[in-house]
């Protein structure tokens, strides 16, 4: 195919992968080396692309099923919070001016610090135990209440059996464990206050007020994260930007550092492939397999991620946020659809056995979201089990 129409093929499968709830790149990924592998299909600029749109899919997921990935979900109190006051246009716009900031500085930043990675992931490989070790512990130190430690156990305990224990596909052993934690309890919790999220739906602001000074900061902000979770491969991003002082009150600062984060995690694991051969994605890791990764297919990247946002603000706000969209949306029956989707999903990657992984995962999760706690406590179901692997 031609680079045009694998530019508007990978915008509409990664917008596709983005929108419906639970489905992840990496499954998209899966399924393009499958297509490669059977057919002979070249799909590394198909892959590529759609993994930019991807992110911009999942901002639509959280906005109208409430079915955040689990970097959104530990922010979903504050973009509730601003949503709740400016609408969800308004975020929507936002995120997508976030992402175009965050790739300018990734234009600057990777040239620069493209010859210290290597050397630093050589030394933090030698110190990762200590790493988590610090992690953990300053998780316990600022979260000082049993019922976070409570969690804590309850998510480490099914974590270390999806990863060590359980005979399940390890391609897709995530799946039903995240989208336990992360989704299905909110899809729960929006069936059940749907009146509340019709009366935030109806809410448009007229304009966005943003201050160029917060952009740059927070946006920095991200993308500095970003960065870093390239040298501590097994520590999730996200959670590294939760231990920073952030205003807890600005919401609109966690939302442009999230949405940074989001895209320069996304172009950053495929430079991370590219230059440390290890990549944090199933992205990153199966473009590196389809065929060498060069400098000039993470520019293109950039440039084409550019386009998609340009598209996204022209195109997206027209067509999703109108009246009969946001009606369907809202059903419940298109919620319980969505929620059938899910087990069927689960079933066909992980068999049985991810069904009992997604209830278990959900019930912690409702748990989490019942008792009000930070939904950041559920990454140490990956974090602990890696931890404990290191040290014992």
């Amino acid at each position: 195919m031609s680079y045009l129409e694998d530019i508007i093929l990978g915008y509409i499968i990664g917008l596709i992968s983005g929108i419906l709830p639970s489905f992840h790149i990496n499954n998209t990924a899966s399924f393009l080396y499958y297509l490669k592998i059977n057919y002979n299909m070249d799909v590394f600029n198909l892959l590529l692309f759609s993994s930019s749109s991807f992110i911009i899919g999942s901002l639509l997921s959280v906005m109208f099923y409430d079915v955040p990935s689990n970097e959104d979900s530990i922010y979903i109190p504050y973009i509730l919070r601003y949503v709740s006051k400016k609408g969800v246009r308004d975020y929507f716009l936002i995120s997508l001016i976030s992402m175009t900031s965050a790739l300018i500085f990734l234009i600057i930043l990777i040239p620069i610090l493209k010859n210290f990675i290597k050397e630093a992931y050589r030394f933090s490989l030698k110190y990762l135990d200590v790493f988590l070790s610090i992690i953990v512990f300053l998780f316990i130190l600022k979260y000082r209440n049993i019922k976070y430690y409570f969690i804590m156990i309850l998510s480490s305990l099914l974590g270390f059996l999806v990863m060590y224990k359980l005979n399940i596909n390890q391609n897709f052993a995530l799946l039903p464990l995240f989208v336990g934690f992360y989704g299905v309890p909110h899809l729960i919790f929006s069936i059940t206050n749907i009146k509340e999220k019709r009366k935030l739906n109806k809410k448009q602001s007229s304009q966005i007020s943003l201050r160029l000074n917060d952009l740059i900061k927070f946006s920095f902000l991200g993308v500095m994260v970003s960065f870093m979770a390239i040298l501590l491969p097994t520590i999730p991003p996200i959670l590294l930007l939760s231990f920073l002082p952030l205003n807890r009150k600005y919401a609109k600062g966690y939302i442009i550092s999230i949405s940074s984060l989001s895209i320069s995690d996304s172009i950053l694991s495929i430079v991370a492939q590219k230059i440390i051969n290890n990549s944090r994605s199933g992205v990153g890791v199966i473009l590196g397999n389809l065929k060498e990764i060069f400098f000039f297919d993470i520019y293109l990247l950039i440039f084409v991620t550019s386009l998609y946002i340009l598209i996204s603000y022209l195109i997206l706000q027209r067509v999703f946020f109108n009246e009969k969209i946001i009606k369907f949306t809202e059903h419940m029956i298109t919620r319980i659809l969505i929620l059938l989707f899910i087990l069927i999903l689960t079933y066909f990657t992980t068999s049985i056995i991810g069904i009992v992984v997604l209830c278990l995962s959900s019930l912690v999760g409702y748990l989490t979201l019942k008792m009000k706690l930070t939904p950041i406590v559920l990454l140490f179901s990956i974090i602990v089990p890696l931890w404990l692997s290191l040290i014992i």
